[in-house]
């Protein structure tokens, strides 16, 4: 559960600001908002979602500076109510995404939860960079191959697991130590994820934060390469339950059939995940060439601040428009179990 995670992390003073109260618009401005919201998913060409702990608290996962999280309970001395996270089930925030990439809407995932969520709705691996790690995956120091597991692995914060590599790099056992994948306040966000991820925030001309006080300074100073001060740099800010606004949202774009709340083990009953083929999925779109994109947008810019004329599409007149509501390895060198 989110509480054993942060009870491994090192001490810590500065987590930012906890405990603010929650803020919630009135229902007309939130459905002009999630209309607007639609509309500019409709109209972009490369969209980048970012998600926090705020996408998972309805599938019962504390959160860590809301008035009910973890950090701000723990100023009064106090532990929050939290499941743990194998018996916590996607939500309709996480199906809601997969059906965005399923339909050419998301183009990557970034997301700052270490509960494995994204994976376990059945969002690609080859679109998700999960930047703080995830509680269910551990990898090789010396081959970098990755595992991913049906119930959490025994440790965090990068330490090793005693379990041993069974890849076979070049013909030959590799028998590397694995650790876990979760990171420390200290370590560096893991590669080639937060590259990745760094590129795609130049490329889209969309990004939606969804869930995320947008305090973690390395992901959102970092990949945006600029100091981001939450709503004052944001075009759209609505302040909502994000499966509510996810659900209008899905009904504007005509694709509402996803799964509701809490309704992720396919109706069986299963709390874990039965098969590694479901836990672990590849996009079925081609994987679009970052460098590509990225030279193609840096002409653009430069046409533009030369004067030169120059059709834009609605999102691209924003270059980094943001609305807010408040892993790219290879699947060769993965195994599931």
């Amino acid at each position: 559960m989110a509480v054993n995670y942060s009870d491994c992390l090192s001490p810590y003073d500065n987590k930012g600001k906890v405990g603010m109260p929650e803020i919630f618009d009135k229902e007309e401005d939130i459905e002009r908002k999630c209309g607007q919201m639609a509309e500019w998913i409709q109209e972009a060409k490369h969209l980048l979602v970012i998600t926090g702990a705020g996408i998972s608290t309805s599938a019962g996962i504390a959160d860590f500076r809301g008035p009910k999280g973890v950090w701000t309970l723990e100023k009064q001395g106090k532990n929050p109510e939290s499941i743990d996270f194998c018996s916590a089930l996607p939500t309709y925030t996480h199906h809601a995404l997969k059906r965005l990439e399923e339909h050419g809407f998301l183009s990557y995932l970034v997301s700052q939860n270490v509960d494995g969520l994204h994976l376990r709705s059945g969002f690609p691996l080859n679109r998700l960079a999960e930047l703080h790690g995830n509680v269910f995956a551990e990898q090789c120091i010396k081959c970098r191959r990755r595992y991913y597991r049906t119930t959490p692995v025994e440790s965090f914060c990068l330490r090793p697991t005693g379990n041993f590599c069974e890849g076979t790099p070049r013909g030959r056992p590799c028998r590397g130590a694995l650790h876990d994948m979760t990171l420390d306040w200290e370590h560096d966000l893991p590669e080639p994820d937060f590259t990745t991820s760094s590129t795609w925030a130049q490329v889209a001309d969309l990004c939606i934060c969804l869930g995320t006080s947008l305090q973690i300074v390395p992901v959102v100073n970092s990949i945006f390469k600029a100091q981001f001060d939450q709503e004052r740099k944001v075009d759209l800010a609505i302040h909502a339950r994000v499966d509510e606004v996810m659900k209008k949202v899905m009904m504007r774009l005509g694709l509402d059939t996803v799964k509701s709340e809490g309704d992720g083990d396919d109706g069986d009953g299963d709390v874990c995940v039965k098969r590694e083929e479901d836990f672990v999925m590849k996009s079925k779109r081609p994987l679009e060439n970052l460098k590509t994109l990225l030279k193609e947008k840096t002409k653009r810019k430069r046409k533009h601040s030369e004067g030169n004329e120059l059709s834009l599409t609605a999102p691209e007149m924003k270059p980094e428009t943001t609305a807010e509501i408040s892993n790219n390895a290879s699947l060769n060198d993965v195994k599931y179990d």
